[in-house]
């Protein structure tokens, strides 16, 4: 998992989201390689990543009085507890 979107939550905050920075080199690759004429371009150059990572901590959730939804916990990448 990367460390530069998701320090907030593991030094103490509530909670924490950014993208997945794997997932971000490897759709540069993607993008690269049309550009630099390698293959062919199949897909638009300007596209979103679909992976992100959220990062929840619940330690300070209970000292806060918050409880996340269960929704909330099952897609999270990472749970502090």
């Amino acid at each position: 998992m990367n460390m530069l979107f998701v320090d907030f939550a593991r030094c103490g905050g509530l909670v924490d989201c950014g993208p997945d920075l794997q997932d971000l080199d490897r759709w540069a690759g993607e993008r690269a390689c049309p550009i630099l004429g390698r293959t062919a371009a199949g897909n638009p150059l300007l596209q979103a990543s679909a992976h992100s990572n959220l990062v929840l901590d619940l330690r300070v959730a209970s000292a806060l009085g918050f409880d996340f939804p269960a929704l909330h916990l099952a897609r999270a990448s990472e749970v502090i507890e």
